[in-house]
């Protein structure tokens, strides 16, 4: 029980940050295509989407250790853009042009790309601090065991 708690924690806490982004992301680009409002049917469905979305990054990040890093963030970004695109289309978030969606698909790139980007420096620095601080400890260490 304890174990599903912090689950579920962890998944509303992803959650939280995709709708936060997601309202944001909403209300600047329809504020450069002149929409004035968010309805509350599309907060409701960011919601809900935000929070599907974080148990997808769950399963695939921390559930998944078959694959390599690269193909589950290949995996999920793919799964994601269908996810966000059908319910974009299906909650009718905009009008779909040739036009609308390349912006979109280009915002959607854009921000992976970001993403990806600071996660990789993040890892890349706690892992190297991490295997400073064992390196050290194994130094520390090495006189004792012998």
């Amino acid at each position: 029980m304890k174990k599903m708690i912090e689950i579920l924690a962890a998944i509303k806490g992803q959650g939280a940050m995709l709708f936060g982004g997601a309202v944001f992301l909403y209300v600047v680009v329809g504020w450069w295509f002149g929409y004035d409002a968010v309805p509350s049917i599309i907060l409701v469905q960011m919601g809900v989407l935000s929070m599907i979305c974080a148990g997808l990054a769950y399963l695939c990040f921390v559930v998944d250790t078959k694959h390599k890093p690269a193909e589950r963030v290949a995996g999920f970004l793919v799964l994601m853009y269908i996810l966000l695109t059908a319910t974009a289309y299906l909650g009718s978030w905009f009008t779909f042009t040739p036009t609308t969606v390349l912006i979109y698909t280009g915002i959607f790139i854009a921000l992976s790309a970001i993403m990806l980007g600071i996660y990789s420096a993040y890892f890349r620095i706690t892992g190297t601090r991490y295997n400073q601080m064992l390196t050290a400890y194994k130094a520390r260490h090495a006189t004792e065991v012998h």
